[in-house]
């Protein structure tokens, strides 16, 4: 009876996989979407900077980027004045800011300029969402290569 349900189609094969294939399956479609998410976060970030007239490029895959971008949000001041202060403390660390000052040099016109308290409030929000996702997509590819060394 089986065997004709299967040649009229009345039923399908249905192939179970087994739990490593669906545990490796899973971990990676959890690393894609926080990959998608901190990618959305990120557009959000620049939008609002546009929405702004602040059309810096910040490269949100650098820490040094994160570091002032997270100053600058939580204190009321200029990006000149966030950079500087970056510097400052990279220099009293003993760390090299060559990279800091040429991006500082680099800011051009926009070295003045303060965000809303508006607009403060929602990049601070969205670069937290961001470092969440960031974190937790980096613990799934970790995971995923842990289990697949020792399986």
């Amino acid at each position: 009876m089986a065997f004709l349900c299967l040649y009229d189609q009345l039923i399908r094969p249905s192939y179970v996989r087994d739990l490593a294939f669906i545990r490796l399956r899973d971990s990676m479609r959890c690393y894609h979407r926080t990959r998608v998410k901190s990618t959305q976060l990120i557009n959000r970030m620049k939008t609002t900077f546009d929405g702004e007239n602040l059309t810096c490029s910040f490269k949100f895959t650098k820490e040094w980027t994160l570091d002032i971008l997270d100053y600058y949000f939580t204190h009321d001041i200029t990006l000149k004045q966030a950079f500087a202060a970056q510097i400052a403390q990279k220099e009293k660390q003993g760390k090299k800011v060559v990279i800091l000052q040429k991006q500082l040099a680099a800011l051009g016109e926009y070295h003045n300029f303060k965000l809303s308290e508006r607009s403060s409030f929602i990049l601070t929000i969205r670069l937290g969402e961001y470092l969440y996702n960031d974190t937790l997509a980096a613990t799934c590819l970790q995971e995923t290569e842990k289990w697949l060394m020792e399986n």
